[in-house]
């Protein structure tokens, strides 16, 4: 799987998902709404670790450095 999500988009996808699981330990969130971002939360940090996206392989975007050089899209 070639990775297509840069360094700082991996941060700023596991921060999101920690603030996401934060938000549902502390309470502030419950119920189905809860679950819905809780998922949410666990697709960020497995494409943060993985480094890969589907969704950008989708629709073409591929933020990830390859080469010394940045490429996004097509």
């Amino acid at each position: 799987m070639i990775k297509n999500v840069a360094a700082g988009d991996r941060i700023a996808r596991l921060l999101i998902a920690m603030v996401i699981v934060f938000v549902i330990a502390m309470g502030f969130i419950e119920g189905p709404m809860a679950w819905v971002l809780g998922a949410l939360a666990i697709v960020f940090f497995g494409t943060a670790v993985a480094g890969h996206c589907p969704f950008y392989k989708a629709i073409g975007i591929d933020s990830h450095s390859h080469d010394g050089t940045e490429h996004y899209g097509g």
